[in-house]
């Protein structure tokens, strides 16, 4: 399992020293900490295993139609 580390309070301080407003700082770093926490984020590896199933897709079809006359 992979665990990112995100220093929510350093964000929300760079946001508002950027002239985000303070309201507008928290509901970012709310929106981003909840995503982040999120069991749905891809990893490098997770999206190598995607690409190769569809190159293996890709050949089965691309053998098919060869043989098909």
């Amino acid at each position: 399992m992979t665990f990112i580390t995100f220093d929510t309070l350093a964000y929300n301080e760079e946001l508002k020293k950027s002239g985000v407003p303070k309201k507008q700082a928290l509901a970012q770093v709310r929106a981003l900490s909840k995503a982040l926490e999120s069991k749905e984020l891809a990893t490098k590896a997770d999206l190598r295993m995607e690409l190769a199933q569809q190159e293996t897709r890709l050949v089965k079809w691309m053998v098919g139609v060869s043989i098909v006359p």
